[in-house]
C-alpha cells in the first residue's frame, strides 16, 4: 500500500527537522567547548581594550586592610589607563574579601601594553593585585587576540551561541515529537510500524525494533513481513524474539543482500493471520 501524500510530506519534514536539530545541537556544544576552552586558557590578570573602554576588574584584600584608602594604584606607562576604585565586597563562595573596581582605558590612549599593580600603602615592596591592559588600535585588532573561535571570527560569544541554539531547538524537538506521533499513527492506520533501531548481535544476525507489541496481538515467535520506506517493496521479515506493550524486538531475515534501514516499515497483516514461528530466545 502507497503511503498518503501527506505522510510522506510529513516524513520528508521530519527528516529536515531532525537535521537542524541535530546541526543546532552540535552548535550548542561547540560554543560551550569553545567558551570553556576560553575561559581556562585566558589569564585573568591580562584585559584587552580599546580606547574609551571601561574594564571591571576586583582582587582580594589583605586581611588586614579594611578599607580602599589604604591602597595605592601604581600605572606604566603612567598615562593611557587609570583604575578608580568603587569599593569592598565580601567573598560569599571563597570568603574573604575583594576590593572592586574600572580600568578606564582613555580615549586617547596610544596601542600598546599598560601595567597596573595595586599596593597596600604601607607596604610598596610587593602589590597584591597586578594587571596587564593591551590597548588595540581598532576591533580587528582586538578580536585577534580573543581565545574564543567565535569572539575572534564573528564577535558573538560562544555562550550567547550555545543559549540561542538551545533555544531555537527546544521548539524544533517539540515539533519534531508531534510529527513523529503523527506520522505512527497514519502508519498504523495502514497497517504500518516504522523500525526505530537496528543494530548487528555477537552472531552477525540483524535485530531491530518497531512500534508493534503486545497491544496490536503481536507474540514471541511471530512473522511479520518488512517493507521499505515507500511500503511497496518487501526486503524481508523479522522473527519477533521479544514483546513488551507498545514495541517488540526481533530478527531480521533479507530476500537479498539488503539490509533494512530505520524507518523501514513491518506490516502488520489486516484480516489476516499472523505467522508464528520458532519460540523466541536471547538476542543480544
Amino acid at each position: 500500500m502507497m503511503w498518503g501524500l501527506d505522510t510522506m510530506s510529513d516524513t520528508g519534514s521530519r527528516k529536515k527537522v531532525g537535521l537542524l536539530v541535530s546541526v543546532l545541537i552540535f552548535i550548542f556544544f561547540v560554543g560551550i567547548l569553545d567558551g570553556l576552552f576560553a575561559h581556562f586558557r585566558k589569564s585573568p590578570s591580562e584585559l584587552h581594550a580599546l580606547p574609551g573602554n571601561i574594564l571591571s576588574v576586583m582582587g582580594p584584600l589583605p586581611a588586614d586592610v579594611d578599607s580602599i584608602g589604604k591602597l595605592k594604584v601604581v600605572t606604566s606607562p603612567e598615562n593611557g589607563v587609570r583604575l578608580i576604585f568603587s569599593g569592598i565586597q565580601k567573598g560569599h563562595w571563597l570568603g574573604g574579601t575583594f576590593w572592586r573596581g574600572d580600568i578606564d582605558v582613555f580615549k586617547t590612549a596610544p596601542p600598546g601594553k599598560y601595567l597596573i599593580r595595586i599596593f597596600v600603602i604601607v607596604n610598596t615592596n610587593k602589590p597584591i593585585s597586578e594587571f596587564t591592559v593591551f590597548v588595540h588600535e581598532d576591533e580587528k585588532s582586538l578580536r585577534r587576540n580573543f581565545l574564543s573561535l567565535f569572539m575572534r571570527y564573528i564577535g558573538v560569544s560562544p555562550w550567547y551561541v550555545s543559549i540561542s541554539a538551545l533555544g531555537l531547538a527546544f521548539p524544533l524537538i517539540g515539533y519534531l515529537l508531534f510529527l513523529s506521533s503523527k506520522i505512527d499513527k497514519e502508519l498504523l492506520d495502514r497497517g504500518f510500524s516504522e523500525i526505530y533501531y537496528v543494530k548487528f548481535n555477537e552472531d552477525g544476525e540483524v535485530i531491530v525494533a518497531f512500534g508493534f507489541g503486545l497491544k496490536d496481538g503481536i507474540d514471541v515467535g511471530n512473522i511479520l513481513d518488512v517493507f521499505d520506506e515507500s511500503g511497496l517493496n518487501k526486503v524481508g521479515y523479522v522473527e519477533v524474539k521479544k514483546v513488551f506493550e507498545k514495541d517488540s524486538i526481533g530478527l531480521f531475515r533479507g530476500e537479498s543482500d539488503l539490509l533494512p534501514k530505520q524507518n523501514y516499515l513491518v506490516k502488520l497483516p489486516i484480516g489476516g493471520t499472523i505467522i508464528k514461528g520458532g519460540d523466541g530466545g536471547e538476542v543480544f
